[in-house]
């Protein structure tokens, strides 16, 4: 009865990967970042899910947040100052059991710091951290960050093969939307 039970969840966690994977192919930029993050929080059981692009200019990832009614963007240097521009600069997905200890940071880098300038204003707080890079044909077009377990467990490795699977499904889309920016200009 257990194993059934099993292959229904791993059923439902497939179905909903291939719903969101036809989603996000059919929207926008601005819909990915807003809209399917949402299901991303639901498919994978976390708090909080940010969906970066990198910016085809700047050396920085980029998303965009609703601040009431109105879309604002927050960009993040690539670099090793946060955990999301640590992945972009070093293309590399990182999971954390404890985003505030500096002793895990520095078992992935010694040069990466977590900013909570984003906790403090947010109120917020940072727990366990699934961050991985939209990579295609080794480019990196974004970053997907996953924020704090729903059971208060670290992110699995189910959890970071659905991630993966998304952020495969993310760079594809950022591609062929970057291509028809290209030609529309």
């Amino acid at each position: 009865k257990e194993q059934v039970k099993q292959l229904e969840t791993k059923l439902h966690l497939e179905t909903s990967l291939r719903t969101l994977q036809n989603k996000v192919h059919s929207a926008d930029l601005d819909a990915i970042m807003l809209e399917a993050k949402e299901d991303v929080k639901r498919l994978l059981a976390c708090e909080r899910v940010t969906i970066y692009a990198k910016d085809p200019i700047k050396p920085e990832i980029f998303s965009k947040v609703l601040d009431g009614e109105n879309v604002k963007e927050i960009r993040v240097p690539m670099d090793a100052n946060s955990f999301a521009g640590y992945v972009s600069s070093s293309q590399q997905p990182i999971r954390l059991i404890n985003a505030y200890d500096p002793v895990e940071w520095a078992s992935i880098d010694v040069k990466l710091k977590f900013n909570r300038d984003w906790d403090k204003k947010s109120g917020f707080t940072t727990k366990q951290v699934l961050a991985l890079p939209v990579m295609k044909d080794g480019r990196l077009y974004g970053v997907i960050q996953c924020l704090n377990t729903k059971d208060g467990m670290p992110f699995s490795d189910d959890h970071e093969r659905l991630a993966t699977e998304f952020a495969a499904t993310l760079a594809i889309a950022f591609a062929n939307k970057q291509k028809m920016a290209l030609r529309t200009t």
